[in-house]
């Protein structure tokens, strides 16, 4: 192994979580024996007690088809009423977002706003004729109107497939042709350290590459000029100013489609990741309020962007299923300098922080004072682990730590703060997540820790809650008859490095 990348994986230092975090947690560490019991009990207790029904399901799991497996399947319910109308009687006024454009300019969006924006987007896509079961890309900044374009989607049973604003006019058009997306909701631009990203621009170039689209929505934020098609494009302030801020939510079945997400397709074509309505949104909110610990009145912030699973789970569903706070930011996170984000921190004093956070250099003085950060979460695989570590510890002082993994084709991940954290390892897993170690092994998903030896973190099959929508299955089963074939051992390990 190279000499430095082995100084950087040597670390010795634990994090402890505080006694007060600890004893105050949403989740107690004797969950994880009380899911092992019984798990089909246990994730049947989250999805009744967690998700508005108008059918609740007398089914937890059907397993009778692997790896085709069903979850909650005689269910019905409706993800954007679950976000949003469930919480108007009492919690209109809450605030949704505190959203924070590139340029400085704000909006504080309560479950109100975000309810009759959404049912008028909704009643605009009906007009342009998108029914239940229609496919929709959404190729947008990070703007309130991806959120809102994700949840009319999801209002009226349309399945939408959110591409990062960062991609070519070719890989745009390369998943609405896989998507086979009959609409585009998109922008004239997006802000991105300062310049603007030519959106509509780039979807005008993917429509040369494909015949799906009918029409494009476009919002007006950046002002540049730009092409509209007469017939086909549309503003979106005009296309919704109009509607009806009232929309009566889809009843959809369990197992029916809510979105797809490809992933990078930097190694080969991009896979569609395909995830269901109830098992998903039971995921998400559970680990939202479990692994993150949200309290009633926090302010939570999950830094990523909507382009990828975590900006769906962890921006969207999740903490708007929850009737959470969110703070949400449109730029860099290094625009127009290193500072920009702990700004944000020191504006709005969310109680967590989740994702990438830029490291300047700010010599022996903190760059604010982290008033109001309860906990951070710090992702996996940073570029350089030790320094962000270091840095992080520094700025937070007795701020609590938390340390995660998670991936566009896994549904639930590892974390947990009731055991001490070290760098470069990784927490107990989450419910129904085992790790095996496994010897001289080439496998998929497999984490080396040495020379010889390599841990895998292995989920139950019927426990990612997600479908595929292309040949993701064939590499989803070989992935898994691979991990099974090569284990050594049967045991559980329920930690990295055996922490008590």
């Amino acid at each position: 192994m190279n000499e430095k990348i082995e100084n950087l994986l040597k670390e010795e230092r634990k994090f402890p979580p505080s006694k007060e975090l600890t004893e105050n947690a949403n989740a107690t560490s004797s969950w994880h024996q009380d899911a092992d019991k019984n798990r089909l009990e246990f994730w049947q207790k989250q999805a009744l007690t967690r998700i508005s029904w108008y059918k609740e399901p007398k089914e937890v799991l059907d397993d009778s088809n692997p790896p085709f497996f069903k979850w909650f399947k005689d269910g019905e319910l409706n993800l954007s009423y679950n976000c949003l109308d469930r919480h108007l009687e009492t919690d209109s006024d809450r605030v949704a977002f505190y959203w924070e454009g590139e340029p400085g300019d704000t909006q504080e969006i309560t479950y109100q706003d975000l309810y009759e924006r959404v049912c008028k987007l909704s009643n605009a896509l009906k007009q342009l004729g998108v029914q239940k079961g229609d496919r929709v890309a959404i190729y947008l900044g990070m703007t309130p109107e991806i959120v809102v374009s994700m949840l009319a989607c999801a209002r009226i049973g349309a399945v939408h497939s959110v591409v990062f604003g960062g991609f070519s006019s070719e890989a745009l058009a390369d998943r609405i042709n896989d998507a086979k997306a009959k609409t585009v909701i998109t922008a004239d631009g997006a802000w991105r350290r300062g310049d603007i990203v030519p959106l509509k621009n780039n979807v005008d170039g993917s429509l040369d590459l494909t015949d799906h689209v009918e029409n494009v929505i476009v919002v007006r934020r950046t002002e540049q000029k730009i092409n509209m098609v007469d017939g086909r494009d549309y503003w979106y302030h005009e296309i919704t100013e109009k509607q009806s801020s009232e929309c009566e939510p889809e009843v959809m079945n369990a197992e029916d489609l809510l979105y797809i997400l490809y992933t990078s397709g930097t190694t080969a074509k991009p896979k569609g990741i395909v995830h269901t309505q109830a098992g998903y949104l039971t995921g998400v909110t559970t680990t939202h309020h479990e692994v993150f610990d949200v309290k009633e009145d926090d302010i939570y912030w999950c830094a990523a962007d909507c382009g990828w699973v975590t900006g769906h789970s962890y921006i969207v569903y999740g903490p708007l299923a929850n009737k959470a706070t969110s703070v949400m930011y449109e730029g860099a996170p290094n625009a127009p300098d290193e500072k920009r984000l702990w700004n944000i921190i020191e504006k709005y004093k969310p109680d967590f922080q989740y994702g990438v956070i830029p490291i300047p250099s700010y010599g022996d003085s903190k760059p604010i004072s982290s008033a109001g950060i309860w906990w951070l979460g710090i992702p996996r695989g940073v570029k350089d682990p030790k320094k962000s570590w270091d840095f992080i510890s520094f700025l937070a002082g007795e701020k609590n730590q938390i340390d995660y993994k998670k991936r566009t084709e896994e549904s639930l991940f590892s974390a947990n703060k009731y055991v001490a954290y070290q760098e470069n390892s990784a927490s107990i897993p989450y419910y129904d997540v085992f790790l095996y170690m496994l010897e001289n092994s080439k496998s998929p998903n497999i984490v080396p820790l040495a020379h010889d030896k390599f841990w895998v973190e292995y989920h139950r099959a019927e426990e990612r809650i997600l479908r595929t929508e292309t040949s993701i299955n064939d590499i989803l089963i070989e992935a898994e008859n691979e991990i099974q074939k090569e284990l050594v051992k049967s045991k559980r390990y329920y930690n990295y490095l055996n922490y008590d």
